[in-house]
């Protein structure tokens, strides 16, 4: 969803990257799914940085409400709430 953003402003991952203060391998290891948003930033930050990339991508009214819905996945939220996740055999 963060590379559809991205795309669509025809911006770069370092142009982005540079709106928000974090390096173009940064957003593209979030676009990728290979960290999440979360991971990168203290807890009390989470909120704070969803809005700034929101607010990088001038994103609508609309735009915004959905991208921050979309991007606290269920792991963001139980990573945020220091719930471990459950191993493959139902375990934590």
């Amino acid at each position: 969803m963060l590379l559809d953003y991205r795309n669509a402003r025809r911006m770069t991952q370092a142009e982005l990257g540079e709106k928000i203060d974090k390096v173009p391998a940064t957003i593209g290891a979030w676009e990728n799914g290979r960290r999440s948003i979360f991971e990168d930033v203290r807890r009390d930050q989470y909120i704070a940085n969803l809005n700034k990339l929101a607010d990088a991508l001038d994103l609508s009214r609309e735009d915004r409400a959905y991208f921050l819905s979309a991007i606290i996945t269920c792991n963001d939220y139980r990573s945020m709430m220091g719930v471990r996740s459950a191993d493959s055999h139902g375990r934590g």
